[in-house]
């Protein structure tokens, strides 16, 4: 969905250009993309808390995933927005996630944020398109 010079110009941004970026983009596409296994993410631990890595298209995980020498098992999962928005916020919290990783470049996490933060943000957005 997108190409090798925008990827390359959003992998340099700091976390929090990405973190926009990747809001507005997820609002407009209304998919986003985790990585894992057998249809089911992996969760990411950042000082003792779990977290949900996620990324606006499947060109940017499998970039995350080119950096990483751990990940060699795992693919894109693609989700929808609506499915995401209506079930995400309460299936997190009851398996223990209560951040998400947005948008994570290399071995360096994205803008880690509480789920509750994201999903105002992403709501706040997706106003925008009504």
């Amino acid at each position: 969905m997108i190409n090798k010079k925008e990827l390359d110009a959003i992998v340099k941004l700091d976390p929090l250009a990405r973190y926009k970026y990747f809001i507005k983009r997820i609002a407009d596409f209304e998919e986003l993309y985790s990585i894992g296994e057998d249809e089911n993410p992996w969760v990411i631990e950042y000082g003792g808390k779990l977290a949900l890595a996620l990324w606006p298209f499947k060109e940017f995980v499998e970039y995350y995933k080119e950096q990483r020498d751990d990940f060699d098992d795992s693919f894109p999962l693609k989700m929808s927005i609506n499915e995401f928005n209506l079930e995400g916020i309460n299936r997190l919290k009851k398996n223990g996630i209560h951040i998400v990783d947005i948008f994570p470049i290399d071995k360096n996490s994205g803008r880690l944020i509480s789920v509750d933060i994201f999903f105002e943000d992403l709501n706040i957005e997706l106003n925008n398109y009504k």
